[in-house]
């Protein structure tokens, strides 16, 4: 961060100590919103998802011939705990390792550029606060003042101004500061008006704007949800229904010969995976979930009966729900939602003629 802009004449006294203090003043705020934690919103939440599926198709191969038709319902509730508080980071975004460097980068930047700064301007020998001294203020901090995050503020306002070299007025001209900035953080939303706040501030401070004020980390805004370690944990709840129906006629050594086969299943599955498997990341702000776990049942208890060439079979059996070519692009919807929504969409059938129709619908509920 650079030092207060200075008119090209001599400052006043102190003014150019002033602005090095202000420099690590926003250093350690920098440093604490980093590494604190914010208060959840929201201590546990239930999913419910609702994919309905409505398959017909059909194929030819010269005198071969088959027709497929099936319905599928599948709904599942899974209810999440909230794990520790909210986080700066998005831990579900494969993106956000890239950010995370970024803000890192411009953090350790910060701490160079007052590591490289004289505490007290007027005194150039003395030199400013190693990052080890940094951090293990940082952590005093965090250990006196807990969560309280205007504490913590409290406390950088003081660590700076007495490590300022400033005389009493202008000590207090940096905890005003420091009390102005906290206050544009919590009155305006990241962009131009806050800017503008803290740009007011510094100038009220006596210094002039300086864009780096404005690099802060954003504040903590991602909430982790996850599962236990069983169904119970979780109060899963799950209902699958399906008909599918599979006729035509396939060539053999008598000639054509015509078959049927069906798939039944009315079953509300035990899905462990629904709770252990779980991992949501809740945007705060912009009410986005972000999904790193499985939303799939997967097998069911079901009966299949076949028919061909007069012999006739029926079995129970564990069976796939079968959402065919819908399958992918109900994975890709549940990769990243808003709380609540419905979806429709038609697909083609792959190798034959014929369409897959879907629906969607899920919401979360916090609490």
């Amino acid at each position: 961060m650079n030092p207060l802009s200075l008119p090209q004449d001599p400052p006043p006294r102190g003014l150019a100590a002033l602005g090095w203090s202000l420099s690590l003043l926003i250093t350690t705020v920098a440093l604490l919103a980093v590494a604190l934690p914010a208060e959840a919103a929201e201590r546990a939440g239930r999913l419910t998802v609702t994919v309905e599926v409505e398959r017909e198709a059909s194929t030819r191969n010269g005198a071969e011939h088959a027709r497929h038709k099936s319905s599928s319902f599948v709904q599942f509730a899974t209810t999440l705990q909230a794990s520790g508080e909210p986080e700066t980071f998005n831990a579900a975004d494969p993106a956000e390792a890239t950010r995370q460097m970024a803000r890192a980068a411009q953090v350790q930047q910060r701490v160079q550029q007052v590591q490289q700064r004289p505490q007290n301007p007027q005194n150039p020998a003395k030199a400013g606060p190693s990052q080890a001294e940094l951090m293990a203020r940082v952590q005093q901090m965090q250990a006196l003042c807990g969560n309280d995050r205007d504490c913590l503020a409290r406390e950088a306002m003081k660590y700076s101004a007495a490590n300022s070299g400033l005389d009493a007025a202008g000590q207090g001209r940096l905890q005003a500061y420091g009390a102005a900035y906290r206050q544009c953080e919590a009155r305006h939303p990241e962009g131009a008006a806050r800017r503008g706040c803290i740009d007011d501030a510094r100038r009220q401070a006596g210094g002039q704007p300086d864009a780096s004020d404005h690099d802060d980390t954003p504040p903590p805004r991602y909430q982790r949800f996850l599962g236990g370690l069983n169904g119970t944990d979780c109060q899963v709840e799950t209902r699958v229904r399906l008909t599918e129906r599979n006729e035509g006629a396939t060539a053999d050594v008598q000639g054509m010969v015509p078959f049927v086969t069906t798939r039944q299943a009315d079953d509300r599955p035990a899905t462990p995976l629904l709770c252990a498997g779980q991992h949501l990341v809740l945007d705060l702000q912009s009410g986005e979930l972000w999904n790193q776990g499985s939303l799939g049942v997967g097998e069911v208890h079901g009966v299949r009966t076949s028919s061909k060439g007069g012999r006739s079979e029926r079995s129970e059996e564990r069976m796939d729900i079968g959402w065919y070519e819908a399958a992918p692009w109900i994975a890709e919807q549940l990769r990243r939602f808003p709380r609540q929504g419905t979806l429709q969409q038609v697909l083609p059938v792959a190798g034959g003629s014929g369409q897959v129709k879907v629906k969607l619908q899920w919401r979360f509920e916090g609490r």
